[in-house]
């Protein structure tokens, strides 16, 4: 064992006077000038060359935007995002809620981005509980039901104001 430990002592030795000897007569080559660059290589993987960015958090108008747009037809879609903006008095808040509106049936309020109504709670239950108006991709599905039954009309004041009607 002692033989091969030396042996391999002996081999480094001259691949080492080799490589050093190479790098003298040609530069910067050899086996010392590819540890050198090797670690060169590697500490340039380690250091970022940029600085990544950070990404802002989505607005709740850009949020109304996005799942409006998913949820909506084509054709409809930008209507139904300038009606969520009226209806939210332009903050688009996904939890606006309205306790003076009183409907047909007695029920009070109406909720999210496009205040649909408690009245339309059976609609909500289809996606779980009334409560689940205030979340805001069931708030653009049962909307979108309501527009099909009921058109425009059921945003009477403010698809008014930005010109559906």
């Amino acid at each position: 064992m002692r033989a091969w430990v030396a042996g391999c002592a002996v081999v480094l030795a001259v691949a080492t006077v080799l490589a050093i000897g190479q790098v003298r007569a040609d530069g910067a080559r050899g086996a010392e000038a590819s540890i050198v660059n090797a670690n060169a290589s590697s500490d340039a993987a380690l250091r970022p060359t940029k600085r990544p960015e950070k990404s802002r958090p989505e607005t709740d108008r850009e949020k109304a935007e996005r799942i409006i747009r998913a949820v909506w037809p084509d054709q409809l879609e930008d209507t139904a995002i300038a009606v969520a903006g009226c209806e939210t008095g332009g903050t688009y808040n996904p939890r606006a809620v309205n306790w003076r509106d009183v409907h047909s049936d007695g029920s009070r309020g109406s909720f999210g981005w496009l205040q649909v109504g408690a009245v339309h709670r059976n609609l909500a239950d289809a996606h779980g509980k009334t409560s689940r108006l205030l979340l805001p991709w069931t708030n653009a599905r049962v909307a979108l039901e309501v527009f099909r039954s009921q058109g425009w009309g059921a945003w009477w004041t403010c698809s008014r104001k930005v010109g559906a009607r």
